[in-house]
């Protein structure tokens, strides 16, 4: 068979998710960063507040979403309990508001007051007049008071045996957002990182912080008092993949959909990749299109006789990649 070791069977899903990070329910196919995923657990088991810093590209939110949150219930049991709930957002142009989405949409154990209930049914998407009010109360209280965090899951019922992990991805939007705003907004911007570093100090209920953030940002943390304090406590610098690490990271998702990738080709791709940590999510992509083509031959061959191109589909999409520093991807051009 020409670039692929054997004919897969016909794909339903692409096991590659491209540009884009993977996602936790895409755990089964992210591959690669085992290492990695026990050691960002082995910080919060030590931190309340962890800071997940790397490059542009190095794979920081899927390390977070497919690696790390699948793992908590069972392998990070606390002093405060042996279950997760995971409040997850971005900043944006809402730090504060955001957080109070975040916080609403999490779903608490079984047992919590009616409050909690209401607020669990508000959080649902939907035109409900109520739910804004409530997301408003909730807004409103965590910005009375730097520990409003702890008030607001106190008062959604927050379990016996739970934790609570406010997942911040991409926290550099809140440098950008202070910069490009009035003075209401860096304050905003202040006032959400007070939220964050209260929270984790609080010692009657378990909050913790998982933040992912661009490693050229690091410096900007000494603008918010107690912030660069906290993440000095707990940082983990997302290190480059090894070549049996690349190996399982783009060999790992075919497999899992029945495909085995030609030993040659991915030696090149390793060739390409290798040492350029900010090329991984060219690699996804490249490979997420020409699983696409190769299925999509597949299909229309599959009551034929002709040889499946699978080699030229792989070829023509990882062409897409530059294969030298400081070249740039067509395809991410186009994008």
């Amino acid at each position: 068979m020409d670039g692929m070791a054997e004919p897969p069977r016909l794909l339903t899903q692409n096991p590659y998710p491209g540009l884009r990070p993977y996602t936790e329910a895409e755990t089964h196919l992210f591959f690669g960063r085992e290492k990695s995923t026990d050691e960002v657990l082995d910080r919060l088991r030590h931190s309340r507040f962890v800071a997940v810093l790397g490059r542009s590209g190095s794979g920081k939110s899927s390390l977070i979403a497919a690696g790390v949150v699948p793992m908590l219930d069972g392998t990070l049991p606390t002093e405060y309990g042996d279950t997760w709930r995971v409040a997850a957002m971005r900043p944006g142009s809402d730090p504060i508001g955001n957080l109070a989405r975040a916080l609403a949409s999490v779903q608490f154990a079984e047992g919590s007051d009616e409050v909690a209930e209401h607020l669990r049914a508000s959080a649902n998407p939907g035109p409900h007049k109520q739910r804004e009010l409530d997301l408003a109360l909730m807004e409103a209280t965590l910005r009375r008071s730097a520990g409003g965090v702890a008030s607001v899951v106190e008062r959604i019922g927050l379990g016996k045996r739970d934790n609570v992990l406010v997942l911040v991805d991409q926290f550099e939007e809140l440098f950008r957002y202070s910069d490009h705003c009035a003075d209401r907004r860096e304050d905003d911007a202040a006032a959400f990182v007070r939220l964050l570093v209260e929270a984790v100090n609080t010692p009657k209920i378990g909050i913790y912080a998982l933040v992912t953030m661009r490693s050229d940002f690091l410096g900007d943390c000494v603008r918010f008092p107690g912030l660069a304090d906290t993440i000095n406590r707990g940082q983990y610098l997302v290190p480059r993949l090894d070549r049996m690490q690349l190996h399982a990271a783009m060999t790992g998702p075919a497999k899992v959909a029945g495909v085995v990738l030609e030993p040659r080709l991915v030696k090149q791709m390793l060739a390409d990749v290798q040492g350029q940590a900010e090329q991984l999510p060219l690699f996804q992509h490249a490979l997420m299109r020409a699983m696409t083509a190769g299925a999509t031959t597949a299909e229309r061959a599959r009551s034929a006789t002709a040889t499946i191109p699978w080699r030229a589909a792989f070829s023509a999409r990882f062409a897409t990649m530059p294969r030298r520093r400081g070249q740039k991807s067509r395809r991410a051009v186009h994008l």
